[in-house]
């Protein structure tokens, strides 16, 4: 192995470490919160669709919190989703709503939960 192919490897751990120590807060635990915050981005619907047409996109009402959505079902936190999903703030997405965002390649925030992608209208 090269000088310069063992720099690049230990800047490679480098990095993977200060990922690791980005995502632990002040008491030592690990914060899900902040890395489903940084794994969070817009995406226009085009590149989503595959996801809908598999049965894995989830939409989250715009009045929620999505990163607070996604932490709950990664936690696996059944009786809020269940209040979630009785008050149809959490879903499958619609055929109906796959076909608006479809006509207008609507831009949304998304988070994957795999195997789960939770999707959310960008508020204006």
């Amino acid at each position: 192995m090269s000088n310069h192919q063992k720099h690049q490897t230990h800047n490679d751990a480098d990095n993977i470490q200060k990922d690791i120590r980005d995502e632990i807060n002040q008491e030592g635990e690990y914060d899900l919160t902040r890395k489903i915050n940084r794994e969070t981005a817009r995406i226009r619907w085009s590149e989503l669709e595959p996801h809908f047409a598999s049965g894995n996109l989830i939409s989250v009402d715009i009045e929620l919190d999505l990163v607070a959505v996604a932490r709950a079902i990664a936690e696996d936190d059944t009786a809020q989703i269940k209040q979630w999903m009785a008050q149809a703030q959490v879903a499958p997405t619609s055929d109906q709503q796959a076909i608006q965002w479809q006509e207008s390649n609507t831009e949304l925030w998304a988070v994957v939960i795999k195997p789960l992608i939770l999707v959310q209208q960008v508020k204006d």
